[in-house]
């Protein structure tokens, strides 16, 4: 409390008291808070990645079972069938659906990446549709692809992940009308001023993806920040300031690069750089390919299915039956490792399901290989890679496969795990 004097007319002439300096206090009070709310929006974040990955595990099987039964109906309905059009429709429309959920789980997904040999220009055509739904009624999309023979390694996922955030903060930067670019082209460090100034080790050819819009730009005291964690310009609730960091992060996972140009009142355009790699992109399945076309075990090999949606159990047996396999079929653990007690020496490999009533998959198996440490195993899951995470280590590229896959493709894997050596 201060005491204030006054001259003889009663007039304030001073103030006696005592002070004190609260500004590192208020500035530990508003730090505080900012970590709060950088807290409450990655809480926000993982709930929301959990939420998808259950909703895309039901949905996912749901496909499963469309996609399955319409190739087993395909596989024994004649080839000048009219019927047989419409069942392709059916199986290419699952296909499609399938193709979109993991478009978007592909926010909410944290496992290691997977890269792939892909052509970029198919792989952006295939991100069309959903990046067209991004956007508002009054933007436009130009879409220049002229890169169709570029092939690189990139995770799909995450490259999915990358470019429809970039998406997203080109959509917010337009107040009204305006139109969002995207379009490719084979660079070097001779033709390329970005390569040169940020990259100058680069060597080889890179495919350039730039994503330009027509909105306000970035303010420079704003553009030394965009790659930075929770760093945001957006109102409270409307952005975590995890996206470009999650963005700039990925693109160095995969080697390549990101640069941004920006002015005020024409707009923002990124550029993402990635090398172009000499591998050819497989021919993969054809669609139109049969069950009967795969090759038949030859000498009547025992599979163990472990699965607890009957539907799918179903499924899978009628495949690997017509292809020549034996099947055992369990619907939980427990009983897939009786079975396994009773046949461990005839049992070549097990297929089963991550997730399963009771004991999980994986746990499983580490008890049936005790009774056949030459058993192979392949798990199938509709959950995301890191919601599987926890129930331990699974290798994608070796011995894993997402539902829903079509049959043939499940075939494909099935032969590969066989092939691979324990």
């Amino acid at each position: 409390m201060g005491k204030l004097k006054k001259d003889e007319s009663g007039n304030p002439i001073a103030m006696q008291g005592v002070t004190e300096d609260i500004t590192e206090r208020k500035e530990a009070e508003l730090e505080r808070q900012r970590l709060e709310e950088q807290l409450h929006q990655s809480q926000k974040m993982e709930l929301l990645g959990q939420l998808a990955g259950g909703i895309a595990h039901d949905f996912n099987n749901v496909l499963m079972a469309i996609q399955g039964n319409t190739e087993l109906i395909i596989n024994v309905t004649p080839q000048t069938s009219p019927i047989r059009q419409h069942l392709t429709s059916i199986s290419h429309a699952s296909q499609r659906s399938a193709e979109m959920v993991n478009q978007l789980l592909a926010f909410a997904r944290k496992q290691p990446i997977q890269p792939k040999t892909i052509a970029l220009d198919l792989e952006l055509e295939r991100m069309r549709l959903i990046l067209c739904k991004l956007i508002r009624e009054n933007i436009s999309l130009r879409w220049q692809l002229n890169c169709p023979e570029a092939v690189v390694q990139l995770d799909p996922a995450s490259f999915t992940q990358i470019v429809t955030n970039l998406f997203i903060n080109a959509s917010d930067a337009i107040d009204g009308q305006g139109s969002i670019t995207l379009d490719t082209s084979i660079v070097t460090t001779e033709s390329c001023e970005e390569l040169q100034r940020f990259c100058g080790n680069a060597t080889g050819e890179y495919v350039r993806i730039r994503i330009a819009d027509t909105g306000s730009g970035i303010p420079d005291h704003v553009l030394q920040h965009i790659f930075e964690p929770f760093f945001t310009t957006k109102g409270v609730g409307k952005g975590t300031g995890l996206g470009l960091s999650m963005v700039f992060g990925s693109v160095k996972q995969h080697h390549g690069y990101i640069t941004c140009e920006t002015e005020l009142g024409k707009g923002t355009r990124f550029n993402l750089l990635f090398p172009v790699v000499q591998e050819s992109v497989g021919a993969g399945t054809s669609d139109t390919q049969t069950l009967e076309t795969r090759p038949a075990s030859p000498d009547k090999q025992t599979v163990l299915i472990v699965e607890d949606e009957s539907q799918i159990l179903k499924i899978m047996r009628m495949m690997l039956e017509n292809a020549g396999f034996n099947v055992f079929s369990a619907e939980n653990a427990e009983y897939a490792i009786d079975l396994a007690r009773q046949h461990a020496q005839e049992i070549i490999l097990t297929v089963s399901d991550v997730i399963l009533p009771g004991m999980n998959g994986v746990a499983m198996s580490e008890e049936i290989q005790q009774l056949n440490p030459a058993m192979k195993f392949l798990f199938i899951s509709g959950y995301s890679a890191d919601i599987l995470g926890k129930y331990g280590k699974i290798s994608e590229e070796a011995n894993f496969i997402s539902k829903p896959f079509s049959l043939i493709s499940f075939l494909d894997r099935v032969q590969t795990v066989l092939k691979n050596p324990a």
